[in-house]
């Protein structure tokens, strides 16, 4: 007879709870839980369901047999990778805060992500144990001690040999993962393998030498074999759960015959449950979806005419709940039953949401001892800080040269100092940059959502930029430059992490050329150390005249409340088209620099700055943020000091505190600054009046010690 068979799907979460910027609500994945809980009890599976996880093997490999069979399927919990990073929280734990909020989810099985390598297998592998479900990694092999690997590495290889083929006899599971995972619900034997994309190995720091990658359909076809055998498993469903872009899942899907209608003579897989992407998308093979509505024909979708893949958002937002119309068993096709109809209905959390208790008082310990050291604001924007990926995977961004710049800047005074002592390779004049460009790519920010305006947390930092590889210089040759940027933009409109954001050179690139010929020209840009601004606004009534000529602003009260702030710069030079043959310096990511995301022009030529001397991006922003607000504090400091406010009015101390003024504008500061830093003012301020008083001057001293 027909059977309906229920899925819960979700991936990539990263982000244990977040506000929501539409009601001012927060949501978070105790909400979530509480939803994944409700959709299996109107399965009729028991709201007290909880896994049990084999014990610690002897030997390293861990049974799963009983998890299989414990207890009755209604309905499968399935999960596509990215778990463990990129998050504030990670950053702080390695991820290890996760494993018991995801436990609490009881999922059946789960697929690695590229993220969840990010602390290292080692790491990964004492996380997984932890897990009460197994983590599969089908087409990813253990080749460390075959014959041929072995082979390579006495020779000097890596010990990858024979990347992209099929399954091999003597390939080794990945220790920590299984290849595959049977079970049985409603009565129909389901089988569930976990499939990966070649890309994102080659993005993954550190990824064990030994491991080899197996090509997605192959491995498919061959699993479906095994997996269907009436000798053996007998499964009359397989599932691929999958990490991989969707137009790889896509053309996946049509290789292995998870469309709607499919032979059922042949073998290959029945549905694609995809991650990796963080965008929801539910393929043609689909005979009804209920929900949001979600972007269709974007590009790498051409070739879903009938596709049976679903991918289910990102971050705790989105889930999708599937239903599988079966068709009667048939014993004499490959394919036992097909799936006859797939519905899927999407499901969005909202901060009105019922919580999970359990979960919710495990979340709220945890981020309450997170949020004491990272909850502090370290800056206060005026624009919008937009990292959707959507924005930096694809587009020039505004922080992305932000970020860029800073980086660029970070290692000028070190550079400069050992360019004195003659130990760099070319000296520079005293007005020139030691460093030429930066080169960062878009998936270097994360967060994906847009920051501000107002207040910048640390977390906010930490969550944009979680990576803990540090940032080097290298000197490289402008063909290196040209080929990295080839690279970045090589891809696009794929959203891949590596489209280039950069800084020190203006970039002019043709997306109609195929990849690889996509760089029109290429110009670094040059910004002296003593370039003037333009000429001063006769109109302006503030002006940051401590930066002098290099840079300054003026700040206008609007007649309907609030300010107009307009920042004067001084303009980019052009140094020139870039020069093929030319050395010039360039900082980036070790990430990068070690030829990851495609970036092997990047391993190219010779450190100045190396990892181990580098510093971490996180960092250097985080340094650049606090250097901005010093400044701006010891400005407003000496000012006051002066009897002028920050408009050049007379300020005085009175009942309103340190910022009162009396001007012919009646002007007030704008109120950014903290209590300690007022308290500070105040005491600057006093001990200024206290020395007038003691010794009249007509120019104010400044004290020894401000604060």
């Amino acid at each position: 007879m027909s059977v309906t068979l229920p899925i819960i799907h979700f991936n990539d979460v990263y982000r244990v709870r977040q506000n929501d910027k539409k009601t001012g609500g927060t949501i978070g994945a105790d909400q979530f839980a509480a939803k994944i809980q409700s959709i299996r009890e109107s399965w009729g599976e028991p709201s007290d369901l909880a896994n049990f996880p084999p014990p610690p093997p002897s030997d390293g490999v861990r049974d799963w047999s009983k998890h299989a069979t414990a207890r009755e399927r209604k309905g499968l919990v399935l999960f596509s990778g990215d778990l463990y990073s990129p998050s504030v929280e990670s950053s702080v734990t390695r991820g290890t805060h996760l494993v018991p909020v995801i436990n609490a989810f009881n999922l059946d099985c789960a697929c690695l992500g590229n993220h969840d390598w990010d602390f290292g297998y080692p790491h990964l592998q004492t996380l997984m144990a932890q897990n009460n479900f197994p983590w599969l990694f089908s087409n990813v092999v253990d080749r460390s001690n075959a014959t041929d690997s072995v082979q390579d590495k006495e020779d000097g290889g890596s010990g990858s040999t024979n990347w992209d083929e099929d399954l091999c006899d003597d390939d080794a599971q990945v220790a920590g993962t299984l290849r595959s995972w049977t079970t049985t619900v409603q009565g129909v034997k389901v089988g569930c393998i976990g499939i990966v994309e070649k890309e994102w190995i080659a993005t993954v720091p550190n990824f064990p030498h030994g491991f080899v990658y197996r090509n997605m359909a192959k491995t498919a076809l061959k699993l479906s074999q095994i997996l269907r055998d009436p000798a053996g498993e007998a499964c009359e469903l397989v599932i691929a759960i999958t990490h991989s872009r969707l137009p790889n899942d896509i053309d996946f899907a049509n290789e292995v015959g998870a469309v709607a209608n499919p032979d059922a003579t042949s073998h290959g897989v029945d549905l694609v449950l995809g991650g990796h992407d963080h965008i929801y998308y539910v393929g043609n093979g689909a005979a009804h979806y209920e929900g949001d509505a979600f972007q269709r024909g974007e590009p790498g979708t051409e070739n879903d005419s009938a596709a049976m893949v679903v991918k289910s958002g990102t971050d705790f937002r989105d889930l999708s709940e599937l239903k599988l119309e079966l068709s009667e068993r048939d014993d004499a096709a490959v394919r036992k039953r097909t799936i006859r109809s797939l519905s899927v209905k999407r499901y969005r959390t909202q901060a009105s949401d019922a919580s999970l208790p359990a979960v919710k008082t495990l979340l709220d310990d945890l981020l309450a001892k997170i949020s004491k050291s990272t909850g502090q604001s370290v800056a206060y924007t005026l624009t919008p800080w937009d990292v959707r990926s959507e924005k930096v995977r694809t587009d020039e961004s505004a922080f992305g040269n932000f970020v860029a710049d800073v980086l660029m800047n970070s290692y000028e005074e070190v550079l400069r100092e050992r360019d004195n002592r003659g130990e760099l390779s070319e000296r520079r004049p005293p007005n020139a940059r030691e460093v030429d460009c930066c080169i960062i790519c878009g998936g270097s920010l994360r967060g994906d959502q847009v920051y501000g305006p107002g207040k910048i947390a640390l977390s906010d930092v930490l969550e944009i930029l979680p990576f803990e590889d540090a940032v080097v210089c290298k000197e490289l040759k402008g063909q290196d430059i040209w080929d990295a940027l080839e690279n970045g933009l090589s891809a696009w409109p794929k959203q891949e992490g590596r489209f280039p954001q950069v800084a020190g050179m203006m970039v002019k690139w043709d997306s109609t050329k195929p990849p690889g010929k996509r760089l029109v020209s290429v110009e670094l840009l040059d910004n002296p150390l003593d370039t003037p601004a333009s000429a001063q606004p006769k109109d302006a009534k503030h002006e940051d005249a401590d930066v002098g000529k290099l840079r300054r602003f003026s700040l206008t009260e609007l007649p309907g409340g609030g300010y107009d702030l307009e920042v004067h710069r001084p303009a980019l030079v052009s140094r020139g088209a870039l020069e093929m043959d030319k050395t010039y310096r360039v900082v980036t990511r070790e990430y990068l620099a070690e030829g990851y995301d495609g970036f092997d022009a990047l391993k190219r030529g010779r450190f100045v700055v190396d990892h181990e001397n580098g510093q971490l991006m996180s960092a250097i922003v985080r340094k650049f943020l606090l250097g901005a607000s010093y400044l701006w504090r010891m400005k407003q400091i000496r000012r006051l000091q002066d009897g002028q406010s920050t408009d050049g009015s007379a300020a005085l101390p009175g009942p309103d505190g340190p910022m009162a003024e009396v001007g012919d504008d009646k002007m007030r500061d704008v109120d950014t600054l903290s209590k300690r830093t007022r308290i500070a003012i105040t005491r600057a301020r006093s001990l200024n009046l206290l020395k007038r008083a003691i010794k009249p001057s007509t120019q104010a001293e400044l004290p020894t010690t401000p604060v």
